[in-house]
């Protein structure tokens, strides 16, 4: 949690509450969680009611996030703390459109897309309330907000192919032991045309003799649909690749040295590079994102999958 409430303090991995005699009473475990703590201090002093956006936040995170996977969690507790700041003064019936509006703009002008998440975050949360009795309405609804500028190009064959050599070379200009399976996970997105999540946490349990089964984490929650990708020779070189790749057996196909699966900042890292290297210093993209990742595999010449390389005019 970002911010304690007054007179309590963290010590020795507990949470402790200090009272005006300056007597210190023991309430949780430091990680024990928000909804914990606030359960101990009102039994200590009168803590502050549930209305309050802070403490509702608190109960949110504890009722909402364990469902989600860890990295998610992170991600959206950071954002729920930062609202929980920047709304400390305010019950939850009383935030209306505006103040959201006005919160959004303090904290993310000029970013659309941060804004766009921290305002999902937020919805989220005063549904919540809506269902907990807190409030009649949800606030965000009434806030509209620019959308983040579309892409106008996509990148070129020859801009994936240069990129894709700069990945194997670390800043000495000799190959780094992590180079290769950063490049098992360009060649997958554009053989598969599948989205880089998707190829981050491809298992090799999906790997099969008809093909590769993927269930799309974008239409999980919606239509779960499935696809499989026909085992093609240029695919099965790939894989070959991924599977000889350092000494530690892994489940996933996109493994670091140690087996554990390739992290997305890590995959960011090493494209970032490697487009940093060729462009003089200026990344072609700051992520490997779905248009430039799979759109070539659609526009390439001849079946997708058909060559492990782009085509070159």
């Amino acid at each position: 949690m970002k911010k304690l409430p007054k007179r309590v303090y963290e010590k020795h991995g507990s949470l402790w509450f200090v009272d005006l005699n300056r007597k210190w009473h023991k309430l949780c475990r430091a990680d024990a969680g928000e909804a914990k703590m606030y359960l101990a201090l009102a039994a200590i002093v009168e803590a502050p009611p549930m209305s309050r956006m802070p403490v509702a936040i608190g109960a949110f995170k504890a009722d909402y996030l364990p469902g989600l996977a860890a990295s998610t969690q992170k991600e959206h507790e950071r954002l729920l703390d930062i609202a929980a700041v920047d709304f400390e003064g305010f019950d939850v019936h009383e935030v209306t459109p505006a103040d959201i509006a006005r919160s959004v703009k303090n904290l993310y002008a000029g970013k659309p897309t941060a804004a766009k998440h921290y305002k999902a975050r937020l919805s989220t949360f005063f549904r919540w309330c809506v269902q907990a009795g807190l409030r009649t309405d949800n606030p965000c609804r009434e806030v509209w907000l620019k959308s983040a500028p579309k892409r106008d190009r996509y990148i070129t064959d020859d801009e994936l192919l240069d990129v894709r050599a700069a990945m194997l070379l670390g800043d000495d200009d000799k190959p780094t032991r992590a180079g290769e399976m950063a490049r098992c996970f360009v060649d997958l997105c554009y053989l598969t045309a599948q989205r880089p999540t998707d190829i981050r946490r491809l298992m090799w349990n999906q790997v099969r003799e008809d093909g590769i089964g993927f269930k799309p984490t974008k239409t999980a929650g919606s239509s779960g649909a499935k696809v499989v990708i026909p085992l093609t020779p240029a695919i099965r070189e790939v894989l070959e690749r991924a599977k000889a790749f350092g000494t530690v057996r892994s489940v996933f196909v996109i493994h670091a040295l140690d087996g554990s699966p390739y992290t997305m900042s890590g995959i960011r890292s090493a494209w970032v590079h490697g487009s940093t290297r060729v462009y003089c210093g200026q990344p072609i993209a700051s992520n490997p994102h779905y248009e430039v990742m799979e759109w070539p595999a659609v526009c390439t010449k001849g079946p997708r999958g058909y060559s492990s390389e782009p085509t070159r005019d």
